[in-house]
């Protein structure tokens, strides 16, 4: 490993690397976009992030990634060309450089395997679900639990029927396309103690998790109504692997982040039909984390976009404890959090499909709150000693989340005025 990668990446920003490649940042943060080649200014660089929105179509890079990209290099190999760059000597534990470029070409290559299997995968069922004859069919509307989508919302998300039937193992033998423990690595099949095989998402909706750059990293397969046994999940999700870490990953963030950057502001939701549903109604800035408690990682790729998120969770235990700890989440990743707590038994796919997008946005603007004035003010009683410590205690423990002083100190004195 690379004993001192912190040192070399503060040292060298994304600018260095354009400027080493004979690209100028004007003074508005643009150039020519140096991934596509483009002679327009389409590259606009803040903070430390580059992003190009003409032919990349929203990706964004830091200096490693974006050296990476153009270097087709490994990040090892990345790493040493920031350091040449920022004229740092890379220190590498117990001097094992060979082996530690080795290991990240075998995982760089490992990982394009892994990707395109997950592609094919995809492939094959979206294409026997809309557009072959057979045992796996599906009209141009799917009903999924009394929830209608029109086929251009499926086509942007990719979802799709698996079907009945465990065809994918017979495919895979057919076509050749991967090794089986490939599949049983990124788990779409799986092998009981018998040396049984079969679909892991076997008549399931599939919902397909892009990760930023629209690599098809891993699935969630949710339950038909029509499944009665009561031992079967809800949603069967892809376990960890090499291309796939839940907490690093945004549902619709690749499809949405556009939308995202023009809006200003992203709405964080729970579930990926919350997601879905949003989108076919015109409300397209949203994301979802991916069936676990959001993550600093997962805050920081919307803060690529962004500076400002609106949490819109259930009012359900759950969600109001989800809610209440993406509060300091968001501020770490210096965000400007906002929440939104729904009526009971209510959620955002449900609301909107009542109330559509008009009565969506009259709610959200009725409804906001400041997340952090929320979190310290709720059931706030200023005759309370006690109480009035605690929350003492909880303003105290969010302000240490904010890096910007500046933001801190606006928020204190929120808090001194909310309080009297």
């Amino acid at each position: 490993m690379i004993a001192n990668v912190d040192q070399i990446k503060s040292g060298t920003d994304i600018g260095a690397v354009l400027k080493s490649l004979g690209y100028d940042i004007d003074s508005r943060g643009k150039c020519a976009c140096p991934v596509h080649q483009g002679k327009n200014k389409n590259f606009s660089v803040k903070d430390g992030i580059g992003t190009c929105w003409s032919q990349c179509g929203g990706k964004s890079w830091d200096a490693v990634g974006l050296a990476m990209e153009l270097k087709n290099a490994t990040f090892p190999e990345a790493i040493e060309y920031l350091a040449e760059i920022g004229n740092v000597r890379v220190e590498y534990v117990g001097n094992n450089r060979g082996e530690v470029m080795e290991r990240s070409r075998v995982e760089r290559d490992r990982k394009t395997v892994l990707f395109d299997l997950a592609k094919n995968v995809l492939d094959f069922y979206f294409q026997k679900a809309y557009f072959n004859e057979g045992d796996i069919t599906m009209p141009l509307e799917i009903d999924m639990d009394g929830r209608i989508y029109d086929f251009e919302t499926l086509k942007k998300f990719r979802i799709c029927y698996t079907g009945e039937k465990s065809c994918l193992v017979g495919f895979r033998k057919e076509n050749n396309i991967t090794s089986e423990a490939d599949c049983l690595e990124i788990g779409v099949t799986a092998k009981n103690e018998n040396g049984t095989t079969w679909d892991t998402y076997q008549n399931r909706i599939l919902f397909p998790i892009l990760d930023e750059k629209g690599n098809v990293a891993g699935f969630a397969g949710r339950k038909l109504k029509t499944d009665t046994y009561e031992h079967s999940p809800k949603y069967i999700n892809s376990p960890a692997s090499l291309i796939y870490e839940k907490g690093n990953i945004l549902y619709g963030l690749h499809q949405n982040k556009r939308e995202i950057k023009e809006a200003g502001f992203a709405y964080l939701m729970e579930g990926y039909t919350d997601v879905v549903t949003s989108w076919e109604h015109g409300i397209k800035n949203t994301v979802a984390a991916c069936g676990t408690a959001l993550t600093v990682n997962q805050a920081k790729l919307i803060a690529r976009y962004t500076e400002r998120v609106i949490t819109v969770y259930d009012g359900d235990e759950a969600g109001l404890k989800a809610a209440k700890k993406n509060t300091e989440v968001l501020l770490t990743a210096g965000l400007f959090a906002e929440v939104v707590i729904m009526n009971n038994n209510e959620d955002p796919d449900s609301f909107v499909r009542k109330y559509g997008k008009k009565g969506f946005d009259f709610f959200i603007e009725s409804e906001k709150k400041d997340a952090v004035l929320w979190r310290i003010m709720e059931n706030y009683d200023e005759k309370d000693s006690f109480q009035k410590e605690q929350k003492t205690q909880l303003a105290a423990d969010l302000m240490l989340c904010i890096e910007k002083n500046s933001l801190r100190d606006e928020y204190i004195s929120k808090i001194v005025k909310a309080a009297k």
